[in-house]
């Protein structure tokens, strides 16, 4: 273990400069550790898309999976109810308003989880704060009956993106304060490292 942290280490600190520009997409692949109040602490995995809209904001979305655990983006389920909303309704004809309904509802459904602000630090370490207003969370305890169990919620976090190989590659751990907006806000943290590739570019 402490051969790569010295070989990551390494890397960093005389690795090539490094890239973070508008249209850089990274998908990374997701190890965290949830621990929420009044739910067993567990470990989830999945991944991450993140997309650079200018040279210092991003956008990403994020899919997780555990024990009794998952999260993901809240919009889709946004413009699942947005589309049929639109699509039921009808137009001065009297037609149903169904392909203004699957085109508003694809958009409502694409609109991202959260949203980063880059702050290069050197040629190879960013520091990203972020916020995410728009997640869904499904989890229980194993001991859990009845209830709810499915929440909207939000977060605000810091990732540190140590990139590699003139930004081809990134290693971002992370930190994360999370809350469901219910009257149990269930507080806690979200605590991980995404290992991510440049999908575009040399």
């Amino acid at each position: 273990m402490r051969y790569l942290i010295v070989a990551l280490f390494t890397l960093v600190c005389f690795g090539s400069k490094a890239q973070m520009e508008k249209g850089n997409v990274y998908v990374s692949g997701t190890a965290a550790f949830v621990d929420l109040d009044g739910f067993t602490s567990r470990w989830s995995g999945g991944v991450q898309l993140d997309a650079m809209i200018t040279d210092k904001w991003s956008i990403h979305y994020n899919i997780l999976g555990g024990k009794r655990y998952f999260h993901m983006p809240l919009a889709p389920f946004g413009g699942v109810f947005v589309g049929l909303a639109i699509g039921s309704s009808t137009d001065s004809t009297g037609r149903r308003k169904v392909v203004p309904g699957i085109l508003i509802g694809l958009l409502t459904a694409i609109i991202p989880e959260g949203i980063a602000y880059n702050i290069p630090v050197n040629d190879n370490l960013v520091l990203s704060p972020y916020v995410s207003p728009l997640e869904f969370e499904y989890i229980t305890n194993n001991s859990q009956k009845g209830g709810t169990d499915s929440y909207a919620g939000g977060g605000v976090g810091l990732r540190s993106h140590f990139l590699l190989m003139n930004g081809k590659f990134r290693v971002s751990p992370f930190a994360e304060y999370k809350i469901h907006y219910a009257k149990n806000i269930h507080n806690g943290t979200l605590l991980g490292v995404h290992i991510g590739m440049r999908l575009n570019g040399d």
